[in-house]
């Protein structure tokens, strides 16, 4: 992704066709939560920047829900997956060390968001929108494409035995080594396994190759390095 700046902000952009997926940084203070005074400002500011109409979000549980954003859509209903097919209408989630993850069909002009921390990976919450995907929009698995974004990965994202012991039973992670470096926990392992078990090509899966905890070069909002911090990054998807 190219890093760029609008007003004194910087973002990750990158654009795919007519696609573009965005995720904000900590380069500059530009934190954003729900609860801030400021949050409505700040999409305002995303919208204006990017030409948007509308951005959908959700009120994260760490769940296994994926909605369809249709022109009736409420946003902050309780979920951590969107999926739109309107041209610039972006749909977004919020992290800060939790992954982002970027799905779209550019053949079909479908595009998703979805938030996943160690409850949504284990539970798998990106097979649910591959399969919106292709039941509602007969996509073919070949076609979609994913991009795993800034998290905290495996050089730093270390947990418990019980949590650990909980991956290592999964059924579809116990039989690959690859899951843990010692006690920390690779996610895009995780992800990989499970959507290329759905038939995503394994050339089709991207990475955003930024730790949200340890990066330097740019820079992001962690909750295990910021515990009081509400800052958070928005990471959002739009058709142009």
């Amino acid at each position: 992704m190219e890093l760029i700046k609008i007003d004194e902000k910087y973002f990750l952009h990158k654009k795919v066709q007519n696609i573009l997926m965005v995720v904000t940084t900590a380069n500059t203070d530009f934190g954003i939560h729900p609860k801030f005074d400021n949050y409505k400002e700040n999409m305002d500011f995303i919208k204006k920047s990017f030409g948007l109409s509308e951005i959908y979000t959700v009120s994260q549980t760490h769940s296994d829900i994926v909605h369809v954003c249709d022109e009736d859509f409420v946003s902050r209903v309780e979920g951590d997956g969107l999926i739109t097919t309107q041209k610039n209408r972006a749909v977004g989630v919020f992290t800060a060390d939790c992954v982002p993850i970027f799905l779209f069909d550019e053949n079909k002009g479908i595009v998703s968001a979805v938030h996943s921390g160690w409850k949504g990976v284990y539970n798998e919450i990106f097979l649910n929108a591959i399969d919106i995907f292709i039941q509602k929009y007969n996509s073919k698995a070949e076609d979609i494409t994913i991009y795993i974004g800034p998290h905290n990965m495996k050089c730093c994202y270390e947990i418990q035995d019980d949590l650990r012991e909980k991956f290592l039973n999964h059924h579809r992670f116990k039989n690959n080594p690859n899951i843990f470096y010692g006690n920390n926990l690779n996610m895009i392992e995780c992800i990989k396994n499970s959507v290329v078990s759905k038939g995503i090509l394994e050339q089709n899966i991207n990475l955003i190759n930024y730790c949200t905890h340890c990066s330097n070069d740019v820079k992001f909002y962690s909750y295990r390095r910021d515990k009081e911090s509400l800052n958070r990054i928005f990471s959002f998807i739009f058709i142009n």
